[in-house]
Parts: C-alpha cells; structure tokens; sequence
C-alpha cells in the first residue's frame, strides 16, 4: 500500500527529489526497481527545473547499471544528464565506468576529452591526459598516440619531470623499431 501511495505522490510531485527517493528505497524493499524506472522516466522529461531533470537522470543511470544491469539505458541518461550540463562530472564518471566495464578503450579515450573540455586547473588536465596516455600506450599499444598525448602534457607543463621521462623512454623505442637503410657507398 505505502508503495502504491508513493507512487501517486510521485505523480503529483514528479519534481520533488525526495519522493523519488523514498520512491526508489520501497522498490528496493519491493523488488520492483523496474516499475519505479519506467515511472520516473515517463515524468522526468515534463519537469522544468533543468537541476532536478539532472538529479532524476543521474538517478535513472545509477538504477539501469546497477539494479537493473542495462548498461545502454545506464549510458543514455548519462548523455541526457549531458545534455543539461555538458561538464557535469559524475555523469561522465557514469560514462566512464560503463566504458570501462565494457573495454570500450575508444570511449573512455572520448570521455576523457569531455573531461579535459571542462578542467578548470593546468594540474586536473593534466592528470586526465595522463590517463589518456596510459591507455594509448598500454591498453591500445598505439606509442605515436602515446606520444601526442603526452606532447599535450608538455605545451601545459612544459617541465613535468613524469612526462618528459616517459617521452624520452618512448622516443628512445620509436628509434629502436625505425628500419635502418644501409648508407649508400
């Protein structure tokens, strides 16, 4: 009875967070997450307040990854809560575990140039190139990429002891492969 009478506030409150809250923790209890998805999403696109459209698809993700293991329902209410706020961090933090999950290296490489689009410090660029690298070099073996990436690293930062290491190494194996032509006589 109590779920069915959430359920109806819901309807009535779709903008308030915290019936959708205590909405989802009775599914939970009910094991009926299912029906509380498909109740939210037939309302979240009708509310105004662009703040909590955001709350309830950052929800709506969470629900379809974990409860309910759909993880391309999860990624399109990631990309919706985008679509709000285009920097919002935890939907792209949504996006990337799924893409890590998956083994997708070539969305997390996407991802994680959203991610760099909306870094505000020299220093959080940084650390997201460097994770960009990481998975050039070892996840995708792609050392020119590796590289360029790290480049990037250097136009910002052009001391950074760390990367210059590791361009030093990777130019070091670059040569090692070029083919060597005999000099002519």
């Amino acid at each position: 009875m109590a779920f069915v009478t959430a359920c109806r506030l819901y309807r009535e409150q779709p903008h308030d967070v915290e019936v959708s809250d205590i909405l989802e923790e009775l599914a939970t209890e009910l094991g009926c997450l299912d029906e509380v998805v498909a109740l939210i999403e037939d309302q979240v696109d009708g509310i105004v307040d662009s703040r909590v459209r955001l709350d309830l698809f950052m929800k709506l993700g969470r629900l379809h990854d974990v409860a309910l293991s759909e993880p391309d329902e999860a990624a399109a209410c990631y990309e919706r809560a985008l679509e709000i706020d285009p920097h919002y961090d935890d939907a792209l933090d949504g996006l990337m575990k799924l893409a890590v999950a998956d083994e997708r290296f070539d969305k997390q490489i996407n991802i994680l140039e959203r991610k760099i689009r909306g870094a505000e410090s020299i220093e959080a660029k940084r650390e997201l190139l460097w994770q960009m690298a990481e998975i050039w070099e070892r996840e995708i073996g792609d050392e020119n990429r590796t590289v360029a990436t790290l480049e990037r690293i250097r136009l910002l930062l052009p001391d950074d002891l760390p990367t210059l290491e590791w361009l030093s190494r990777l130019h070091r194996s670059l040569r090692k492969r070029r083919p060597r032509h005999p000099s002519p006589r």
